[in-house]
């Protein structure tokens, strides 16, 4: 009979059954509003017509409306502002949001684009090229009193309103090339706010107090946020040719368009979803939140310099009415009794950029707390993931790497094998007494704490781990992760003593939580999320005698068994994590996502490190058995390692790198560790024919 160390035999069945009981009861509980769920967008329609779409964030419900482009929301959601293409030239038109009612707002020879409501809904800014150059103007919300806002050489584009009432940001093409400026609604000098000098697409965050765009500074082109001021500037994404950010109403979300898709991604930068696919989608638009109230009340049109642009503003070139004057170029001056109102950012750059992001109590609205974990963020949805030929060919050579560990793996494996003795005498340990083992009794406490402690420190793979909900539900879910697993170590030796009694017992690896530590510093180092897992807490060990032929048998039961157990919980997780990405999720929403995520992650994880043929894993039983079994077993979850969780978002160019950086480490210290043993047993030949 012959010591058998610890192997990991996963089963996650208590987590399954958990998440398979729970789905019908919670999946609807947390509904979000419909009128807060809806994304407009641009995308080919019928007759080959580019039309506006609705679609819910959830990526569900999609369907067109009407012919158009460049959507924006009225702020009571009700209602479209857009550019229609029928005629000769782009017109700005008003609809409902299920198309109906379309009512023509500008009627001129030039082409108006981008319109955008003004946030109580009196007014729309628009571009318009009606004087020979883009230039921003503004007209009340039924068309009327059209007046122009910029005067200059350059061209302006896509203006957004701010929440508060007071500024427009818009981007401008110049002598700097392409910028994001802002400017007063009464007027004035324009402000500066980025110098990347290809950046556009301007959004402000429901609280006024950043603006996300999109800059291809970098070659790529990325999100970027900054402070409404200009300053703090920062890059928010990572994942190349993004464009057209839009906030969702809670601010914790943006929608974004890349190519042929559209993507939602977190107020960190973080991938959440692909919405849309294989279609040319673009201009997404969230609906709006309820504006804040303006320091001088919701109907209080006057700008920060005290000159109108209220209902009462002049024409182009026409007198004002009582409430201002017009001048020869269109700009609205306000009247005698005009009153200013405080700009938190001015052109002058005073005030504080960040009062409009607090509350009463003087909270910061960045401060807000998230909903979901950013571990179960970072999984990918089965919905999500690519399916081009390209992207599968390079995800299989990937997987073919992962498979060539096999090799350097052996050759460690053999080594430690044929050396066990010496290399266990190097840290002061003998070979276990095997009777001694099986019959050892588990120390349930020190297990129960590294259960604990473990459960801890790997849900330190979520960045944004800290004192919220969606931190508590983590851990929690960690935790249940890891009582099935110690459940199914247990059931393990159940089973072995009943056909050969007495003959096996759980093992506690205390070093598990060095381990963790490390795998868990490692993914944060190198940027991989969800991250890597480590679990092996206990081992079954037994002392039974099995032939190979049913260990190989029983190991590659055991891999094919997570493989199962972790597409289900990928599977049961396509409604939780829609449930759980909508604003105020419910408690068990978010537990039962965390837990599917880790159930996911967990079971490709272990069932491929698991499958590597060494001596402490089961991989070995199936190498030893049949080689060929191995193959067909440790292939599929070799795949779906990288194309899932290695190559999130078909970006293979860093998972390439970090296998061939694996593989070439491991073969390293497998060929070193070998020729150690190799080459000194050369020497001692040496010595020894010379002492004869």
């Amino acid at each position: 009979m012959k010591h058998r160390p610890s192997r990991p035999r996963l089963r996650f069945a208590l987590a399954l059954a958990f998440a398979a009981f729970a789905l019908p009861f919670f999946s609807g509980g947390a509904t979000l509003a419909a009128d807060d769920d809806q994304i407009a967008f641009t995308a080919l329609g019928q007759n080959d017509l580019v039309s506006i779409f609705l679609i819910d964030r959830s990526g569900t419900n999609r369907r067109e409306i009407r012919e158009g482009i460049q959507p924006a929301w009225s702020p009571d959601g009700k209602r479209l502002v857009f550019t229609s293409l029928l005629g000769a030239t782009g017109e700005i038109v008003v609809m409902s949001d299920d198309g109906s009612g379309a009512t023509q707002l500008t009627d001129d020879v030039a082409t108006d684009l981008y319109p955008s409501w003004s946030p109580d809904g009196k007014k729309i800014v628009f571009v318009s090229s009606r004087n020979g150059i883009s230039d921003l103007y503004v007209m009340n919300a039924d068309g009327s009193n059209v007046r122009r806002l910029t005067d200059d050489a350059f061209i302006e584009s896509e203006p957004v309103w701010s929440p508060d009432g007071s500024r427009i940001a818009f981007s401008r093409i110049g002598a700097d090339l392409s910028n994001i400026y802002s400017i007063s609604t009464s007027g004035g000098d324009a402000k500066r706010l980025s110098d990347g000098g290809i950046d556009s697409a301007p959004s402000w965050s429901p609280d006024g107090s950043q603006i996300a765009f999109a800059s291809a500074r970098e070659l790529f082109s990325e999100i970027y946020v900054m402070a409404r001021d200009g300053s703090s500037e920062r890059r928010l994404t990572n994942l190349d040719g993004l464009q057209d950010p839009s906030w969702s109403p809670d601010g914790k979300q943006l929608v974004v368009s890349r190519i042929n898709e559209l993507l939602i991604v977190s107020s960190d930068g973080a991938l959440v979803r692909s919405i849309t696919s294989g279609t040319v989608d673009t201009q997404p638009a969230w609906i709006r939140p309820k504006p804040p109230p303006r320091a001088d009340g919701p109907d209080d049109d006057r700008g920060d310099d005290g000159s109108g642009d209220g209902p009462d503003g002049g024409d182009e070139g026409t007198d004002g009415g009582p409430g201002g004057t017009g001048d020869g170029s269109g700009q609205a001056r306000g009247g005698d009794d005009a009153q200013e109102i405080d700009d938190p950012a001015s052109d002058e750059g005073g005030g504080d950029p960040s009062s409009a992001a607090r509350d009463g109590n003087g909270r910061s609205g960045d401060a807000e707390e998230r909903t979901r974990s950013e571990f179960a963020s970072a999984v990918t949805q089965p919905d999500d993931v690519g399916w081009d030929l390209t992207d599968v060919l390079l995800s299989a050579a990937l997987a073919i790497l992962v498979l060539l560990l096999v090799f350097p793996a052996d050759l460690f494996d053999n080594t430690f094998e044929e050396h066990h003795d010496e290399i266990m005498g190097w840290f002061g340990r003998t070979p276990p007494d095997e009777a001694a083992i099986a019959t050892r009794r588990p120390p349930w406490g020190a297990i129960a704490f590294a259960a604990v402690v473990v459960s801890m420190l790997t849900g330190f793979l979520d960045p944004g781990l800290g004192f919220d909900r969606a931190s508590l539900a983590l851990l929690i879910g960690m935790a249940i992760f890891f009582f099935a697993l110690l459940m199914s170590e247990l059931s393990a030796v159940w089973r072995i003593n009943r056909r050969w009694p007495s003959t096996s017992t759980l093992r506690f690896y205390p070093v598990a939580i060095i381990i963790s530590a490390v795998t868990v510093l490692a993914s944060r180092l190198v940027g991989f999320e969800p991250g890597y897992m480590y679990g092996a807490i206990v081992g079954a060990v037994t002392i039974a005698s099995m032939s190979p032929r049913e260990e190989g048998r029983t190991a590659s039961v055991k891999i094919v068994v997570l493989i199962a157990t972790a597409l289900a919980a990928w599977g049961l997780s396509i409604p939780v994590a829609d449930a759980a990405a909508k604003p105020d999720p419910s408690f068990v929403i978010l537990v039962l996502d965390a837990l599917l995520a880790v159930t996911f992650v967990g079971s490709v994880e272990v069932a491929l490190f698991n499958a590597m043929p060494v001596r402490w894993f089961d991989g070995r039983d199936i190498w030893d058995s049949n080689k060929w079994l191995w193959l067909v077993v440790t292939a599929p979850v070799a795949f779906l390692f990288v194309h899932v969780l290695l190559a999130q978002d078909n970006s293979h160019g860093g998972s390439a790198v970090l296998m061939l950086s694996l593989f070439g480490a491991f073969g390293a210290t497998s060929v070193a560790f070998w020729g150690y043993f190799r080459f000194r047993a050369e020497r001692e030949d040496e010595l020894e024919d010379v002492e004869l």
